[in-house]
């Protein structure tokens, strides 16, 4: 008799389901959906992490490009280069002058 109610409980086929046997397939079923939707979510991660790596890398032979110019560049050209990237990207420029002043006079508040 009791093999038999185990029986009906795991597999479903009792026709008598209490409410602790339909709450439980309710929890297995909300699992079961959240086990995919992770999944889901960590494929969607990974392309994400796959996505950032290629701009990275983007950007760091972009920057050597850069570095290599820069011996070659006069003072001149170096400063109407920056003051174009300045006129381009105000906001960016806003910020990063931000920062480097924020990082000043942290260095220089600690005398």
């Amino acid at each position: 008799m009791v093999e038999a109610s185990i029986e009906a409980t795991t597999t479903g086929n009792s026709s008598d389901d209490g409410p602790l046997v339909t709450a439980a397939r309710g929890v297995e079923k909300g699992i079961e959906r959240g086990v995919v939707a992770a999944k889901d979510g960590l494929g969607k991660a990974k392309e994400g992490v796959g996505h950032a790596r290629e701009k990275v890398s983007e950007s760091a032979a972009k920057a050597k490009e850069g570095m290599k110019e820069i011996p070659n560049k006069t003072l001149g050209d170096l400063s109407d280069s920056v003051t174009g990237y300045a006129k381009d990207h105000p906001g960016q420029t806003i910020l990063v002058s931000l920062g480097v002043g924020a990082l000043i006079g942290m260095l220089l508040s600690r005398r």
